[in-house]
C-alpha cells in the first residue's frame, strides 16, 4: 500500500461521491482490497475540506453513508458489507445525483469504480450523459479494473483524463497518489455556467482551471468577489502566469466580458485569488457579444 503523508487538493473544498461495484464479478478478496483503497483515501484528505460519500451498485443501488455522516468514515468503509448482484452501473450514476448537498460552494465529484461492463450501456451512457449535462458541473471520473471496458469508462467520465484502468484489483494498493493528483489538480469542466470558491492566498496564491465546454459559443464572462487574476489559453489544458495565450484581472465585484473569433470547443482559465480571503468566482458561457470585447 502506498504511503501518503497528505493529499494535495490544499484549500479546495470538495464533495466526493464513490461509485462501488459490488457484482458477483468483483468478489470478496477483490471488494476488501477496494475497500482498503477508499479507507485509506478517506483516511489522508481533509475531512472538513473533502467530505466523501460511499454508493454501492450491483442489481440496485443504495447510499451507504452520505457526505455529511458524523461517523468515522474509515471505520465505516472497513465495516461495508459485500451483496453480491448484477451490474446497473445507471442506476448508481442516477442515484449519485441525490447524494450532493448544496451548503457550499464546492468542487462536486463523482468516482465510479467497476471491473466490468454493465447490463445496459445505453442506459449506463444516458446516465452518465445526465450526469455530466448536470447544472452543477458536477466532475465524473472512472476507474475501470480487468474486464471493464474502455468505452464505457469514457463514458462515464467527463473527459479522457479522468479515466484510470488498472490491470487487476492488485494495482489499487499504488494508485492512490494518482487519484488525488487526478481529483485534485484536474481543471473543473463548466457547461453552461458555475461559481468555485478559491481560498484566500496564504504561503502561495491558490488557483484552479477551469474548463469551459463550449458547445457552439463564442462569448464568456468571468466575475469575482475579490480581486483576481486570470490566464487564458485554447490548447493548453493547464495554463499559468508562465504558459497562457491572454491574461486579465477582476476588480472586485465585478465581471469580465470575453467574445472569441472562431469555434473553440474548450477554453482553458486558470484563476487565482490574490488576495488573503476566500473568492467567490462566477463562470458564464453565452452567445452574447460584448460590446467592448476584443474577439481573440
Amino acid at each position: 500500500m502506498e504511503i501518503i503523508q497528505e493529499e494535495t487538493c490544499g484549500a479546495q473544498l470538495n464533495d466526493i461521491v464513490f461509485l462501488v461495484d459490488e457484482s458477483g464479478s468483483v468478489g470478496a478478496p477483490n471488494f476488501q482490497l477496494m475497500k482498503s483503497f477508499l479507507a485509506q483515501f478517506a483516511s489522508v484528505v481533509d475531512p472538513d475540506r473533502t467530505r466523501i460519500a460511499v454508493r454501492t451498485f450491483s442489481t440496485k443501488t443504495s447510499l451507504y453513508f452520505g457526505l455529511k455522516e458524523p461517523k468515522n468514515k474509515v471505520q465505516l468503509i472497513n465495516e461495508l458489507p459485500y451483496r453480491t448482484g448484477w451490474t446497473n452501473t445507471s442506476l448508481a450514476l442516477l442515484g449519485s445525483l441525490r447524494d450532493f448537498e448544496d451548503d457550499r460552494n464546492s468542487v462536486k465529484i463523482v468516482i465510479t469504480i467497476t471491473d466490468g461492463i454493465s447490463q445496459d450501456p445505453v442506459a449506463t451512457k444516458r446516465a452518465a450523459d445526465k450526469l455530466k449535462a448536470d447544472p452543477r458541473n458536477i466532475q465524473s471520473f472512472a476507474i475501470g479494473v480487468a474486464g471493464a471496458q474502455m468505452f464505457e469508462l469514457e463514458n462515464i467520465a467527463s473527459s479522457n483524463d479522468h479515466v484510470e484502468m488498472l490491470e487487476n484489483f492488485d494495482a489499487f494498493t499504488k494508485i492512490l497518489s494518482t487519484v488525488l493528483d487526478k481529483v485534485c489538480t484536474t481543471g473543473i469542466e463548466i457547461h453552461q455556467s458555475g461559481k468555485i470558491e478559491i481560498a484566500g492566498k496564504t504561503e502561495k496564491t491558490e488557483s484552479k482551471v477551469l474548463v469551459l465546454s463550449m458547445n457552439g459559443k463564442k462569448s464568456f464572462e468571468v466575475s469575482s468577489e475579490k480581486n483576481a487574476r486570470a490566464y487564458v489559453s485554447f490548447d493548453n489544458s493547464n495554463p499559468s502566469e508562465a504558459a497562457y495565450d491572454f491574461s486579465f484581472d477582476i476588480e472586485a465585484g465585478a465581471k469580465k466580458e470575453f467574445s472569441v473569433d472562431k469555434y473553440y470547443e474548450k477554453i482553458y482559465i486558470a484563476l487565482y485569488n490574490i488576495e488573503a480571503e476566500a473568492t467567490l468566482i462566477g463562470i458564464l458561457i453565452n452567445d452574447k457579444v460584448p460590446f467592448d470585447a476584443v474577439g481573440v
